[in-house]
């Protein structure tokens, strides 16, 4: 959820301090397969601004929301794609990608995920009750989350953004986890 946005930051944040991600740097020096669909001059600052233009895959790539769990299934869609804007152009929340992609630039600069690390490195040493990938052991202390009010699907959710003028066969609104497709 975006709680862990600011965590996945501050790994990044961290890993910087360190001198080893650079800001500036373009995200494919890390990450090489990142430039596909002309992303070779996105920078790692465009990956943690929302900037970059990849706020969701595109429907005809075949992922699936499922396929968002696990990374295997998604990058390569989001390696290939080409930005939705020119990077640092605009602002658009990426609400699904955010950590996925912070989380391959983590990976490949430390050889762990952003969960290993902030465990190690952030809540272990300051002792917090806060994970990325919740250990099983602590299961029994979630609460469930649930959603007030009937949710919207589909169809439903299509004529609800088309009644409020928002002209849904746009590639961003495709491409928005909230769209339908």
């Amino acid at each position: 959820m975006s709680c862990t946005k600011a965590a996945t930051a501050t790994v990044v944040h961290r890993l910087a301090e360190r001198g080893l991600i650079d800001y500036d740097a373009p995200v494919a020096d890390y990450w090489p397969q990142f430039a596909g669909g002309g992303k070779g001059e996105a920078r790692v600052w465009h990956l943690l601004t929302h900037s970059v233009g990849l706020p969701g895959v595109e429907p005809e790539s075949g992922v699936e929301a499922w396929d968002l769990l696990y990374p295997e299934r998604h990058l390569p869609a989001l390696e290939a794609m080409a930005p939705l804007w020119t990077p640092g152009a605009s602002c658009h929340y990426h609400p699904v990608t955010y950590g996925s992609l912070l989380n391959e630039v983590v990976r490949r600069v430390t050889g762990q995920g952003v969960a290993e690390v902030f465990a190690q490195e952030i809540a272990a040493p300051l002792g917090l009750d806060f994970w990325i990938g919740l250990p099983a052991e602590q299961e029994p202390r979630v609460a469930p989350h649930f959603q007030v009010g009937p949710s919207l699907a589909g169809e439903q959710l299509t004529a609800l953004l088309t009644g409020m003028g928002v002209d849904v066969t746009t590639r961003l609104a495709r491409v928005a986890p909230h769209s339908s497709h």
